[in-house]
């Protein structure tokens, strides 16, 4: 069980797995990256990349606030490398979340 800051971080690694349309009663749920992969090589750009996960922890993690997102698209691996920094909001506490998303977890 984790809580604070900890509890924070992993709500935002969720948003980042989870794709939309698997969460039942919210569709909308998560930042959808996965449903990118196989298109990554046909122009979605790390400006779009980083829009939904801007747009996903707005909308369902109000005590993130964003600081910077960095997403190295891999096209060749089909696979994304994002970075986020923020500030967890009550806490003067900054995160910073790396992972690895592709289609071959």
């Amino acid at each position: 069980r984790k809580n604070d800051a900890a509890a924070v971080k992993q709500s935002v690694k969720n948003l980042f797995l989870c794709g939309r349309y698997r969460k039942p009663f919210d569709m909308n749920y998560g930042a959808g990256l996965e449903d990118l992969l196989f298109d990554l090589s046909y122009g979605h750009s790390e400006l779009e990349i980083n829009d939904r996960i801007r747009s996903a922890i707005a909308r369902y993690e109000p005590r993130a606030k964003v600081r910077s997102i960095t997403a190295n698209v891999n096209d060749a691996a089909n696979s994304v490398r994002v970075r986020v920094e923020f500030d967890i909001a009550n806490l003067s506490v900054t995160e910073v979340l790396e992972t690895n998303i592709s289609k071959l977890r």
